[in-house]
Parts: C-alpha cells; structure tokens; sequence
C-alpha cells in the first residue's frame, strides 16, 4: 500500500464523509423535497423509487399504529362486544407480519439479493394479510 493509499483510506475518506454526511442533510435542495413532502405528501424524488420509499416508510407507519392502538377490527370483536387481550394480540400479531413483510422488502431492495424461501413464504403472508386487512390500517 502506497503513501498516497494510506493518506486517503486515514484522512481524505472519513473527513470526505463525515462532510458529506451532514452537507447531505443541510443541503439547500433537500428543503424543496421537505416542502413537497408537507404539501402534497411526498416529493418527486419519492417518486423515482416508490417501492423502496414505500418499503421505509410503512413499517414505521404500522408500528406508530401499534403503538396508539385503540381497537381491533370488527370481524375480531366477539359476539358479547367486550374486546380482550387476545383479539388485540392477535390484531398485533397481524401488524407485526406486514411490518415484517415491508421490512424485508426494504432489506431485499437494498441489498439487491435473493428471498429464501422461509422469507418467501412469510413475504407471502404478509402481502396477503396487507391485501385482506388494509381497510383496517387505521385508528
């Protein structure tokens, strides 16, 4: 390893990004994208990948809904009205699975590699829970 090699692995790339990390987020373009996102709900660079964006945002979403969770959908409430633990168990047992689901969407998408098949079979119940329950993504 040359000089020159040491001096830009040791020096040059950790200042570079560290720099770049902060002027990423500061930068005068991103306000365009902020201002977008609070008027129409998202920005254009949003879409240039909107799986991905997708991906990132609606497990946050699912569980911010967990965590302010006020009831269960109707086909889970029994037949005396009295909502207990286990309907909601289980109603968060389902929002786990789609969380998990867009999870390793965003995972797959990143890294660019191939489900398994333990994943491809949980990624299926996931998309077919979201598909069944998706009028119900709400509190």
């Amino acid at each position: 390893m040359t000089t020159y090699d040491k001096y830009l692995d040791n020096i040059y790339y950790p200042i570079y990004r560290f720099f770049y990390g902060i002027w990423d987020n500061i930068k005068p373009s991103n306000f365009k994208h902020w201002y977008q996102r609070a008027r129409y709900g998202y920005s254009y660079r949003d879409c240039w990948s909107i799986d991905w964006y997708l991906a990132d945002i609606i497990p946050k979403m699912i569980n911010q809904l967990k965590e302010n969770l006020h009831g269960v959908p109707g086909e889970f409430i029994p037949e005396d009205g009295e909502v207990t633990d286990k309907e909601v168990d289980k109603w968060e047992s389902i929002l786990d699975k789609i969380a998990n689901t867009f999870k390793l969407e965003y995972e797959i998408l990143e890294s660019y590699r191939i489900m398994t098949k333990k994943e491809k079979k949980s990624h299926d119940e996931g998309w077919k829970l979201f598909r069944k329950y998706f009028g119900h993504l709400w509190d």
